[in-house]
């Protein structure tokens, strides 16, 4: 017979028990998701949408202008990476930063800093970058 570890005090049968409630607590939570949306659910996600149709837009006049995008600096294809120094794209800065950035979920962080700061529809924003 193999020796096993086993705490002190604890009887083979609390072990049993206590590892079976923890199985079929996991199981009964993993069982039933409660889906909470945040504030400003829809309005991020409109954000997101409008920023990913965007990014498709700029991604497929990229390649119709120059046939490919540069997948070693952009590997998710958004077009908004690659040649320095044009209108629209860099390569000048953090390269990480800009992969994080060139992603539709920023429009909805943005959506939560302004709804953060108060500001409504027609308000001035200044930005720097």
């Amino acid at each position: 017979m193999a020796m096993m570890w086993r705490p002190g005090r604890a009887s083979r049968s609390a072990l049993v028990l206590v590892a079976t409630i923890s199985v079929l607590g996991y199981v009964a939570v993993e069982q039933s998701p409660h889906k909470i949306k945040k504030k400003y659910y829809e309005e991020k996600l409109r954000a997101a949408k409008l920023m990913d149709s965007g990014m498709k837009a700029i991604r497929d006049q990229k390649l119709l202008l120059f046939g490919r995008i540069d997948t070693e600096h952009d590997p998710n294809e958004s077009g908004m990476i690659g040649s320095g120094l044009s209108p629209i794209t860099s390569k000048e800065g953090s390269l990480q930063a800009k992969q994080t950035t060139a992603n539709p979920n920023w429009a909805a962080v943005f959506v939560h800093w302004y709804r953060q700061a108060g500001l409504k529809k027609g308000d001035v924003v200044a930005m720097g970058f």
